[in-house]
Protein backbone atom coordinates (compact mmCIF):
# COMPACT_ATOMS: atom_id res chain seq x y z
CA UNK A 1 0.00 0.00 0.00
CA UNK A 2 1.15 3.32 -0.87
CA UNK A 3 0.21 6.60 0.46
CA UNK A 4 0.56 10.15 -1.56
CA UNK A 5 0.54 13.78 0.02
CA UNK A 6 1.04 16.73 -1.45
CA UNK A 7 0.09 20.30 -1.61
CA UNK A 8 -1.10 22.00 1.51
CA UNK A 9 -1.51 18.70 3.51
CA UNK A 10 2.17 18.12 2.78
CA UNK A 11 3.00 21.53 3.83
CA UNK A 12 1.33 21.70 6.86
CA UNK A 13 2.51 18.13 7.90
CA UNK A 14 6.67 19.11 7.17
CA UNK A 15 5.88 22.86 9.38
CA UNK A 16 4.42 19.96 11.78
CA UNK A 17 7.31 17.96 11.46
CA UNK A 18 10.10 20.62 11.36
CA UNK A 19 8.76 22.52 14.49
CA UNK A 20 8.64 19.46 16.24
CA UNK A 21 11.94 18.09 15.75
CA UNK A 22 13.61 22.28 16.31
CA UNK A 23 11.44 23.32 18.99
CA UNK A 24 12.55 20.51 21.04
CA UNK A 25 16.05 20.67 20.29
CA UNK A 26 16.25 24.45 20.52
CA UNK A 27 15.88 24.28 23.85
CA UNK A 28 19.22 23.25 24.68
CA UNK A 29 20.91 25.86 22.94
CA UNK A 30 23.41 28.03 24.83
CA UNK A 31 24.88 28.14 28.48
CA UNK A 32 21.80 28.36 30.27
CA UNK A 33 19.77 25.80 27.60
CA UNK A 34 18.00 22.93 29.13
CA UNK A 35 18.44 19.44 29.24
CA UNK A 36 16.17 16.44 27.73
CA UNK A 37 15.15 12.88 29.16
CA UNK A 38 15.14 10.66 26.40
CA UNK A 39 13.48 6.90 27.19
CA UNK A 40 15.03 4.00 25.61
CA UNK A 41 13.47 0.15 25.63
CA UNK A 42 17.05 -1.56 25.68
CA UNK A 43 18.44 0.60 28.31
CA UNK A 44 17.69 3.13 31.65
CA UNK A 45 16.42 6.50 30.80
CA UNK A 46 19.36 8.80 30.48
CA UNK A 47 19.61 13.16 30.25
CA UNK A 48 21.17 14.85 28.27
CA UNK A 49 21.65 18.25 26.08
CA UNK A 50 23.19 17.16 23.74
CA UNK A 51 21.91 18.53 20.10
CA UNK A 52 22.06 15.07 18.17
CA UNK A 53 21.25 12.71 20.70
CA UNK A 54 17.85 14.11 21.02
CA UNK A 55 17.48 15.07 17.58
CA UNK A 56 17.76 10.65 16.52
CA UNK A 57 15.63 10.14 19.40
CA UNK A 58 12.58 12.11 17.85
CA UNK A 59 10.22 10.23 16.20
CA UNK A 60 6.30 10.51 15.37
CA UNK A 61 3.37 7.55 14.87
CA UNK A 62 2.68 9.61 11.70
CA UNK A 63 4.24 7.94 9.01
CA UNK A 64 4.50 10.94 6.79
CA UNK A 65 5.75 13.52 9.55
CA UNK A 66 8.27 10.59 10.56
CA UNK A 67 9.68 10.70 6.80
CA UNK A 68 10.15 14.31 6.85
CA UNK A 69 12.06 13.96 10.56
CA UNK A 70 14.80 11.89 8.94
CA UNK A 71 15.71 14.05 5.93
CA UNK A 72 15.67 17.36 8.98
CA UNK A 73 18.03 15.72 11.07
CA UNK A 74 20.37 15.02 7.90
CA UNK A 75 21.23 18.68 8.49
CA UNK A 76 22.23 17.92 12.46
CA UNK A 77 23.65 14.17 11.37
CA UNK A 78 25.97 15.84 8.53
CA UNK A 79 27.49 18.49 11.00
CA UNK A 80 27.90 16.13 14.28
CA UNK A 81 30.00 14.08 11.04
CA UNK A 82 32.16 16.78 9.55
CA UNK A 83 32.85 19.00 12.78
CA UNK A 84 31.06 17.06 15.98
CA UNK A 85 29.58 19.73 17.12
CA UNK A 86 27.10 22.99 16.51
CA UNK A 87 23.97 20.43 16.02
CA UNK A 88 21.71 22.43 17.66
CA UNK A 89 22.75 25.59 16.16
CA UNK A 90 21.85 23.85 12.77
CA UNK A 91 18.11 22.98 13.65
CA UNK A 92 17.42 26.50 15.05
CA UNK A 93 19.45 28.07 11.80
CA UNK A 94 16.78 25.08 9.76
CA UNK A 95 13.68 26.07 11.09
CA UNK A 96 14.02 30.03 10.59
CA UNK A 97 15.18 29.64 6.60
CA UNK A 98 11.95 27.07 6.11
CA UNK A 99 9.72 29.10 8.44
CA UNK A 100 10.75 32.28 6.90
CA UNK A 101 10.97 30.72 3.14
CA UNK A 102 7.54 29.27 3.34
CA UNK A 103 6.61 32.78 3.81
CA UNK A 104 7.77 33.58 0.31
CA UNK A 105 6.17 30.37 -1.38
CA UNK A 106 2.49 30.66 0.27
CA UNK A 107 2.83 34.20 -1.34
CA UNK A 108 3.09 32.93 -4.77
CA UNK A 109 7.05 32.68 -5.59
CA UNK A 110 8.60 29.81 -6.83
CA UNK A 111 10.24 27.75 -4.23
CA UNK A 112 13.46 26.57 -6.62
CA UNK A 113 13.78 30.35 -7.43
CA UNK A 114 13.90 30.79 -3.37
CA UNK A 115 16.45 27.53 -3.18
CA UNK A 116 18.82 29.13 -6.05
CA UNK A 117 18.52 32.50 -3.89
CA UNK A 118 19.25 30.97 -0.69
CA UNK A 119 22.50 29.19 -2.41
CA UNK A 120 23.39 31.73 -4.00
CA UNK A 121 23.98 34.12 -0.94
CA UNK A 122 25.70 31.41 1.29
CA UNK A 123 29.17 31.49 -0.09
CA UNK A 124 29.07 35.43 0.40
CA UNK A 125 27.50 35.01 4.17
CA UNK A 126 30.66 32.07 4.65
CA UNK A 127 32.94 35.05 3.56
CA UNK A 128 31.25 37.68 6.15
CA UNK A 129 31.45 34.69 8.50
CA UNK A 130 35.57 34.51 8.39
CA UNK A 131 36.13 38.10 9.01
CA UNK A 132 35.24 37.49 12.36
CA UNK A 133 37.57 34.43 12.97
CA UNK A 134 41.15 34.48 15.47
CA UNK A 135 43.61 31.79 16.24
CA UNK A 136 42.57 30.63 19.54
CA UNK A 137 44.72 30.94 22.84
CA UNK A 138 45.33 28.85 25.41
CA UNK A 139 42.62 30.71 27.12
CA UNK A 140 39.77 30.75 24.59
CA UNK A 141 40.35 26.48 24.17
CA UNK A 142 39.18 26.20 27.48
CA UNK A 143 36.44 27.92 27.04
CA UNK A 144 35.73 25.94 24.19
CA UNK A 145 35.75 23.10 25.70
CA UNK A 146 34.01 24.63 28.92
CA UNK A 147 30.61 25.88 26.66
CA UNK A 148 30.26 22.72 24.53
CA UNK A 149 30.55 20.34 27.50
CA UNK A 150 28.22 23.04 29.52
CA UNK A 151 31.15 22.21 32.49
CA UNK A 152 34.01 23.57 33.70
CA UNK A 153 35.73 20.71 35.30
CA UNK A 154 34.79 18.85 31.79
CA UNK A 155 36.41 21.82 29.73
CA UNK A 156 39.61 22.24 32.25
CA UNK A 157 40.16 18.52 32.03
CA UNK A 158 39.80 17.88 27.94
CA UNK A 159 41.49 21.51 27.20
CA UNK A 160 44.35 20.44 29.37
CA UNK A 161 44.75 16.71 27.75
CA UNK A 162 44.39 19.19 24.27
CA UNK A 163 47.42 21.31 25.15
CA UNK A 164 49.15 17.96 25.81
CA UNK A 165 49.16 16.26 22.67
CA UNK A 166 48.26 18.91 20.76
CA UNK A 167 45.58 16.97 18.44
CA UNK A 168 41.82 15.87 19.66
CA UNK A 169 43.15 12.52 17.48
CA UNK A 170 45.40 11.48 20.44
CA UNK A 171 42.69 11.68 23.33
CA UNK A 172 40.59 8.76 23.78
CA UNK A 173 37.22 8.78 25.53
CA UNK A 174 36.05 5.84 26.99
CA UNK A 175 33.34 5.04 29.83
CA UNK A 176 34.73 3.17 32.31
CA UNK A 177 32.83 1.57 35.76
CA UNK A 178 34.64 3.87 38.34
CA UNK A 179 33.34 6.82 40.21
CA UNK A 180 35.90 9.28 39.42
CA UNK A 181 37.13 10.39 35.69
CA UNK A 182 41.30 9.34 34.89
CA UNK A 183 43.29 10.64 33.14
CA UNK A 184 45.76 8.18 31.76
CA UNK A 185 49.24 9.43 29.66
CA UNK A 186 51.09 7.41 27.58
CA UNK A 187 54.42 8.90 25.97
CA UNK A 188 54.98 6.55 23.16
CA UNK A 189 53.89 4.48 20.20
CA UNK A 190 50.68 2.75 20.85
CA UNK A 191 49.10 0.08 19.12
CA UNK A 192 46.68 -3.04 19.47
CA UNK A 193 48.10 -6.20 20.51
CA UNK A 194 47.77 -9.02 18.88
CA UNK A 195 49.93 -11.68 20.72
CA UNK A 196 49.08 -15.15 18.98
CA UNK A 197 49.35 -17.36 21.97
CA UNK A 198 48.69 -16.03 25.77
CA UNK A 199 51.20 -18.11 27.05
CA UNK A 200 53.76 -15.60 26.57
CA UNK A 201 52.05 -13.79 29.40
CA UNK A 202 52.84 -16.74 31.61
CA UNK A 203 49.54 -15.82 33.37
CA UNK A 204 50.53 -12.06 34.03
CA UNK A 205 48.71 -9.24 32.84
CA UNK A 206 51.71 -7.57 30.96
CA UNK A 207 55.28 -8.25 29.88
CA UNK A 208 57.89 -5.24 30.02
CA UNK A 209 61.43 -5.81 27.52
CA UNK A 210 64.15 -3.62 28.27
CA UNK A 211 66.18 -2.36 24.55
CA UNK A 212 64.99 -5.55 22.87
CA UNK A 213 65.61 -6.15 19.21
CA UNK A 214 62.40 -5.59 16.65
CA UNK A 215 62.23 -8.10 13.24
CA UNK A 216 59.61 -7.26 10.89
CA UNK A 217 58.55 -9.99 8.85
CA UNK A 218 55.97 -8.43 5.87
CA UNK A 219 54.71 -11.73 5.33
CA UNK A 220 53.02 -14.69 6.63
CA UNK A 221 55.84 -16.73 8.57
CA UNK A 222 55.23 -20.11 7.91
CA UNK A 223 58.92 -21.69 8.89
CA UNK A 224 62.21 -20.19 10.89
CA UNK A 225 64.29 -20.65 7.57
CA UNK A 226 64.16 -17.21 6.46
CA UNK A 227 65.36 -15.91 9.47
CA UNK A 228 67.48 -18.87 11.36
CA UNK A 229 70.47 -17.05 10.61
CA UNK A 230 68.97 -13.64 12.89
CA UNK A 231 67.42 -15.34 15.35
CA UNK A 232 70.58 -17.97 16.10
CA UNK A 233 72.59 -14.75 16.85
CA UNK A 234 70.07 -13.10 18.89
CA UNK A 235 69.79 -16.40 20.78
CA UNK A 236 73.19 -16.26 21.70
CA UNK A 237 73.09 -13.27 22.62
CA UNK A 238 70.33 -13.92 25.24
CA UNK A 239 68.96 -10.33 23.96
CA UNK A 240 64.74 -9.64 24.16
CA UNK A 241 63.34 -9.89 21.16
CA UNK A 242 59.61 -9.05 19.19
CA UNK A 243 58.99 -10.74 15.94
CA UNK A 244 56.12 -8.77 13.85
CA UNK A 245 54.72 -11.17 11.14
CA UNK A 246 51.78 -10.92 9.17
CA UNK A 247 50.63 -14.02 11.19
CA UNK A 248 52.55 -17.50 12.53
CA UNK A 249 52.68 -20.47 11.83
CA UNK A 250 51.71 -23.46 14.68
CA UNK A 251 55.18 -24.86 14.28
CA UNK A 252 56.72 -21.06 14.36
CA UNK A 253 54.66 -20.19 17.57
CA UNK A 254 55.60 -23.59 19.46
CA UNK A 255 59.28 -23.19 18.41
CA UNK A 256 59.44 -19.46 20.09
CA UNK A 257 57.23 -20.76 23.15
CA UNK A 258 59.94 -23.30 23.73
CA UNK A 259 62.58 -20.89 23.61
CA UNK A 260 61.52 -18.66 25.71
CA UNK A 261 59.70 -20.90 28.50
CA UNK A 262 62.59 -23.40 28.93
CA UNK A 263 65.85 -20.90 28.03
CA UNK A 264 63.62 -17.67 29.85
CA UNK A 265 64.53 -16.01 26.57
CA UNK A 266 62.10 -13.26 26.13
CA UNK A 267 60.70 -13.97 22.42
CA UNK A 268 57.86 -12.17 21.68
CA UNK A 269 55.71 -12.56 18.51
CA UNK A 270 53.23 -9.94 17.70
CA UNK A 271 51.19 -10.44 14.57
CA UNK A 272 51.14 -6.63 12.26
CA UNK A 273 48.13 -4.64 13.76
CA UNK A 274 45.40 -3.41 11.13
CA UNK A 275 44.45 -4.03 7.39
CA UNK A 276 45.71 -3.27 4.19
CA UNK A 277 46.86 0.60 3.90
CA UNK A 278 46.85 0.48 8.07
CA UNK A 279 49.37 -2.76 8.37
CA UNK A 280 51.42 -0.65 5.60
CA UNK A 281 52.06 2.30 7.83
CA UNK A 282 52.04 0.80 11.39
CA UNK A 283 55.63 -0.85 9.15
CA UNK A 284 56.62 2.58 8.08
CA UNK A 285 56.14 4.05 11.37
CA UNK A 286 58.03 0.77 12.85
CA UNK A 287 60.53 1.44 10.58
CA UNK A 288 61.06 4.93 11.81
CA UNK A 289 61.08 4.66 15.70
CA UNK A 290 63.17 1.29 15.32
CA UNK A 291 65.70 2.63 13.09
CA UNK A 292 65.26 -0.56 10.86
CA UNK A 293 68.29 -1.82 8.71
CA UNK A 294 66.34 -3.59 5.20
CA UNK A 295 68.46 -7.32 5.28
CA UNK A 296 66.04 -7.83 2.01
CA UNK A 297 62.47 -7.13 0.45
CA UNK A 298 60.59 -8.58 3.61
CA UNK A 299 62.66 -8.79 6.70
CA UNK A 300 64.43 -5.71 8.69
CA UNK A 301 65.47 -5.45 12.21
CA UNK A 302 66.14 -2.75 14.71
CA UNK A 303 65.55 -2.01 18.51
CA UNK A 304 63.41 0.40 20.73
CA UNK A 305 64.38 1.77 24.04
CA UNK A 306 61.23 -0.56 25.72
CA UNK A 307 57.89 -2.31 24.98
CA UNK A 308 55.47 -2.72 27.47
CA UNK A 309 52.90 -5.37 26.48
CA UNK A 310 49.48 -5.98 27.14
CA UNK A 311 46.65 -8.02 26.56
CA UNK A 312 44.94 -4.81 24.76
CA UNK A 313 47.75 -2.62 23.89
CA UNK A 314 51.42 -2.79 23.21
CA UNK A 315 53.47 0.59 23.94
CA UNK A 316 56.89 1.31 22.24
CA UNK A 317 59.04 3.83 23.78
CA UNK A 318 61.81 5.46 21.71
CA UNK A 319 64.42 7.71 21.43
CA UNK A 320 63.27 11.11 19.39
CA UNK A 321 66.23 12.22 16.73
CA UNK A 322 66.12 14.47 13.30
CA UNK A 323 65.14 10.96 11.68
CA UNK A 324 61.86 10.80 13.56
CA UNK A 325 61.60 14.75 13.32
CA UNK A 326 61.53 14.81 9.70
CA UNK A 327 59.38 11.86 9.52
CA UNK A 328 56.75 13.35 11.46
CA UNK A 329 56.74 16.87 9.67
CA UNK A 330 56.13 14.76 6.29
CA UNK A 331 53.56 13.19 7.72
CA UNK A 332 51.61 16.98 9.11
CA UNK A 333 51.84 17.77 5.46
CA UNK A 334 48.80 15.47 4.69
CA UNK A 335 46.85 15.95 8.35
CA UNK A 336 44.22 17.57 6.29
CA UNK A 337 43.80 16.70 3.09
CA UNK A 338 41.83 13.31 3.50
CA UNK A 339 39.39 14.29 6.06
CA UNK A 340 38.17 10.56 6.80
CA UNK A 341 41.92 9.64 7.47
CA UNK A 342 42.43 12.25 9.73
CA UNK A 343 41.97 11.28 12.90
CA UNK A 344 44.14 7.90 12.26
CA UNK A 345 47.08 9.86 11.05
CA UNK A 346 46.43 12.28 13.80
CA UNK A 347 47.00 9.21 16.32
CA UNK A 348 49.85 8.43 14.02
CA UNK A 349 51.57 11.67 14.66
CA UNK A 350 50.70 11.48 18.06
CA UNK A 351 52.48 8.48 18.95
CA UNK A 352 55.51 9.20 16.93
CA UNK A 353 55.97 12.57 19.15
CA UNK A 354 53.58 14.30 21.54
CA UNK A 355 52.03 10.79 23.28
CA UNK A 356 48.58 9.62 23.92
CA UNK A 357 45.65 10.24 26.71
CA UNK A 358 43.28 7.89 27.35
CA UNK A 359 40.09 9.95 29.44
CA UNK A 360 38.47 7.09 31.41
CA UNK A 361 35.22 8.54 32.30
CA UNK A 362 33.79 7.77 35.67
CA UNK A 363 30.55 8.68 37.85
CA UNK A 364 28.42 7.06 40.21
CA UNK A 365 25.77 5.88 38.38
CA UNK A 366 25.50 4.45 34.63
CA UNK A 367 23.38 6.95 33.87
CA UNK A 368 25.31 9.63 34.98
CA UNK A 369 28.38 8.55 33.40
CA UNK A 370 26.85 7.67 30.01
CA UNK A 371 25.32 11.79 30.37
CA UNK A 372 29.15 12.78 31.09
CA UNK A 373 30.85 10.63 28.43
CA UNK A 374 28.59 12.78 25.57
CA UNK A 375 29.57 15.85 27.40
CA UNK A 376 33.60 14.74 26.99
CA UNK A 377 32.98 13.59 23.53
CA UNK A 378 31.51 17.18 22.61
CA UNK A 379 34.14 18.96 23.99
CA UNK A 380 36.87 17.23 22.40
CA UNK A 381 35.13 17.82 19.12
CA UNK A 382 34.44 21.38 19.83
CA UNK A 383 38.44 22.08 20.25
CA UNK A 384 39.23 19.66 17.05
CA UNK A 385 37.19 21.44 15.05
CA UNK A 386 38.46 24.95 16.46
CA UNK A 387 41.74 24.47 14.72
CA UNK A 388 40.91 26.70 12.17
CA UNK A 389 39.83 29.64 14.24
CA UNK A 390 37.46 30.83 16.49
CA UNK A 391 34.59 33.85 16.67
CA UNK A 392 32.65 35.96 18.94
CA UNK A 393 30.17 33.81 20.02
CA UNK A 394 26.68 33.77 21.62
CA UNK A 395 24.61 34.04 18.04
CA UNK A 396 26.52 37.67 17.76
CA UNK A 397 28.08 37.09 14.72
CA UNK A 398 25.65 35.94 12.67
CA UNK A 399 23.07 38.51 14.31
CA UNK A 400 25.99 41.42 13.38
CA UNK A 401 26.06 39.46 9.82
CA UNK A 402 22.11 39.73 9.32
CA UNK A 403 22.40 43.85 10.11
CA UNK A 404 24.80 44.52 7.73
CA UNK A 405 23.27 42.59 4.76
CA UNK A 406 21.72 44.14 2.09
CA UNK A 407 17.70 43.27 1.87
CA UNK A 408 17.96 43.40 -1.78
CA UNK A 409 16.92 39.69 -2.73
CA UNK A 410 13.98 37.32 -1.19
CA UNK A 411 17.20 34.49 -0.39
CA UNK A 412 19.30 37.37 1.51
CA UNK A 413 15.45 38.49 3.25
CA UNK A 414 15.43 34.79 4.35
CA UNK A 415 18.83 34.39 5.65
CA UNK A 416 18.81 37.55 7.22
CA UNK A 417 15.95 36.31 9.60
CA UNK A 418 17.61 33.25 10.03
CA UNK A 419 20.79 34.07 11.09
CA UNK A 420 19.44 36.05 13.86
CA UNK A 421 17.40 33.41 15.63
CA UNK A 422 19.99 31.26 17.51
CA UNK A 423 20.98 34.74 19.57
CA UNK A 424 17.61 35.24 20.35
CA UNK A 425 17.15 31.62 21.16
CA UNK A 426 20.22 31.62 23.67
CA UNK A 427 18.54 34.67 25.25
CA UNK A 428 15.19 33.26 25.46
CA UNK A 429 16.49 30.01 27.14
CA UNK A 430 18.30 31.91 29.69
CA UNK A 431 15.03 33.92 30.74
CA UNK A 432 16.39 37.56 28.98
CA UNK A 433 14.31 39.89 26.83
CA UNK A 434 16.59 39.82 23.80
CA UNK A 435 15.59 42.67 22.37
CA UNK A 436 16.55 45.02 25.08
CA UNK A 437 20.19 43.29 24.92
CA UNK A 438 20.20 43.27 20.96
CA UNK A 439 19.24 46.83 21.37
CA UNK A 440 22.62 47.65 23.69
CA UNK A 441 24.71 45.38 21.63
CA UNK A 442 23.54 47.56 18.61
CA UNK A 443 24.40 50.62 19.91
CA UNK A 444 28.17 49.71 20.49
CA UNK A 445 28.18 48.43 16.96
CA UNK A 446 28.45 45.23 18.13
CA UNK A 447 31.88 45.61 19.79
CA UNK A 448 30.45 44.51 23.09
CA UNK A 449 27.96 41.53 23.66
CA UNK A 450 26.27 40.06 26.57
CA UNK A 451 27.86 36.99 28.55
CA UNK A 452 24.74 35.21 30.21
CA UNK A 453 27.19 33.20 32.61
CA UNK A 454 28.18 36.15 34.27
CA UNK A 455 25.36 38.92 33.80
CA UNK A 456 27.18 41.07 31.99
CA UNK A 457 28.33 43.27 28.82
CA UNK A 458 32.02 42.29 27.47
CA UNK A 459 34.29 43.94 24.86
CA UNK A 460 34.28 41.34 22.28
CA UNK A 461 37.97 41.39 22.25
CA UNK A 462 38.60 40.81 25.60
CA UNK A 463 35.42 37.99 25.78
CA UNK A 464 35.33 34.34 26.71
CA UNK A 465 32.04 34.04 24.90
CA UNK A 466 33.38 32.09 21.45
CA UNK A 467 32.30 29.27 18.83
CA UNK A 468 34.37 27.72 16.09
CA UNK A 469 34.84 29.35 12.44
CA UNK A 470 34.32 25.68 11.32
CA UNK A 471 30.98 24.74 13.68
CA UNK A 472 29.27 27.86 12.90
CA UNK A 473 30.57 27.60 8.85
CA UNK A 474 29.20 24.07 8.70
CA UNK A 475 26.13 24.66 10.93
CA UNK A 476 24.66 27.56 8.18
CA UNK A 477 25.79 25.54 5.29
CA UNK A 478 24.38 22.85 6.38
CA UNK A 479 20.73 24.06 7.42
CA UNK A 480 20.78 25.92 3.95
CA UNK A 481 20.97 22.36 1.87
CA UNK A 482 18.13 20.79 3.74
CA UNK A 483 16.69 24.04 3.73
CA UNK A 484 16.12 24.21 0.37
CA UNK A 485 15.58 20.31 -0.61
CA UNK A 486 12.20 21.01 1.84
CA UNK A 487 10.84 23.96 0.25
CA UNK A 488 11.20 22.70 -2.96
CA UNK A 489 9.25 19.35 -2.23
CA UNK A 490 5.72 19.52 -2.91
CA UNK A 491 4.95 15.37 -2.88
CA UNK A 492 5.48 12.84 -0.45
CA UNK A 493 5.32 8.84 -1.54
CA UNK A 494 4.55 6.63 1.93
CA UNK A 495 5.02 2.88 1.24
CA UNK A 496 2.72 2.13 4.39
CA UNK A 497 2.85 -1.14 6.17
CA UNK A 498 -0.12 -3.31 6.36
CA UNK A 499 -2.52 -2.84 9.08
CA UNK A 500 -1.39 -4.30 12.30
CA UNK A 501 -4.92 -4.84 13.76
CA UNK A 502 -5.90 -7.10 11.05
CA UNK A 503 -7.85 -9.98 12.04
CA UNK A 504 -6.86 -13.48 11.77
CA UNK A 505 -9.82 -15.75 9.99
CA UNK A 506 -7.86 -19.26 9.17
CA UNK A 507 -5.78 -21.51 9.65
CA UNK A 508 -3.94 -20.48 6.22
CA UNK A 509 -3.67 -16.40 7.52
CA UNK A 510 -1.75 -18.27 11.04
Amino acid sequence: MKKIVKGEELQAKMVEAINLLCDTVKTTLGPKGSNVIIDHSLLTPYITNDGVTIAENIVSDDPVINTILELAKEASISTQMIVGDGTTTTLVLLQGLYNYGLEFVNKGINPITIKQELESVAPKVVEMVKKYAFKPRERELKKIATIAASSEEIGSIVSSAYLKVASSAAINVVDKDIEKTNVIYQKGYVFDTIMPSNYFFKGKNSIELSNPAVIIYKNYLSGLENIASLLNELLEQRKPFIIFADGFDEAVINQLLSWYLSDDIPVIPLSLPGYSKEKLSFISDLSVIGDMTELDMALSIGHVEKCLIKNDVTELQFNENSKITSYVASLKENLDKDFEEDEQLGRRIAGLSTGIITIEVGAKTKTERREMKMRFDDALCALSSSREGVMPGGGISFYDIALKMEDDSIGKTVITHALKEPLKQIMINAGLDYRDIVAEMEKANFKKLYNIQNNCYEKVDDTMVIDSLKVQESAFLNAISIAGMLLTTTSLIINEAPLANKEVNTFNDL
